[in-house]
């Protein structure tokens, strides 16, 4: 009874086997192929895509890549189908919450005092799009811009150790938002976000 059995339960593990292989093939093959959103202002959308983790090895020894863990797209941040020009892109963290940040995209030249303080005033046409890392305080792990806000998936490529620090959060599903009253836009935000560390919010 146990030589009968064998046979198929090795053929079972080789079909799952090059099942994921393909599934992880494609993932990196998608990677590759982000479209990059460029509008002049290189200090606001990341450097080229980076690996976030390392490779596993299957039970048969032939590495496998979980597809959890392939590089973060490149960023890509479009306003009805065309690049976001962002002027400045700044991140700022909290006082009583370890780990949490949340990365602001400005379409208007906003100071790290300014960011830091309670409340920014929206000025005319200005977009501004925040994605949140960690446990926000009323929120985990977001985007959201003016009225519309989607709770998603995100990660800390690079955390800042100090004011003045790069910081890079990946959104690595794309996220699209619906913005109807001040502004009637469509938001669509997607990979490796880079801006610079104000520090703690007040």
């Amino acid at each position: 009874m146990t030589q009968s059995l064998a046979l198929p339960l090795l053929s079972l593990s080789v079909v799952l086997a090059a099942c994921r292989s393909q599934h992880s093939d494609a993932r990196w093959a998608a990677a590759d192929a982000a479209p990059v959103a460029t509008d002049g202002h290189a200090a606001t959308l990341g450097p080229p895509p980076s690996a976030v983790a390392a490779v596993d090895a299957s039970a048969s020894g032939a590495p496998q890549v979980d597809v959890d863990l392939v590089p973060c797209p490149s960023a890509k941040v479009l306003v009805n189908g065309s690049p976001l020009k962002t002027v400045t892109t700044r991140a700022y963290g909290f006082r009583d919450v370890e780990g949490a940040y949340v990365l602001t995209l400005d379409t208007k030249d906003v100071s790290c005092q300014e960011l830091l303080g309670e409340i920014h005033a929206l000025k005319k046409d200005e977009i501004l799009v925040n994605v949140g890392f960690g446990s926000v305080p009323n929120a985990q792990q977001f985007v959201n811009s003016d009225n519309d806000s989607l709770q998603t998936k995100t990660e800390l490529a690079t955390k800042p150790n100090a004011v003045g620090d790069a910081i890079e959060i990946c959104v690595r599903e794309p996220v699209r938002l619906s913005l109807s009253g001040r502004i009637n836009a469509l938001i669509e935000v997607n990979g490796l976000l880079r801006g610079t560390y104000c520090g703690v919010r007040k």
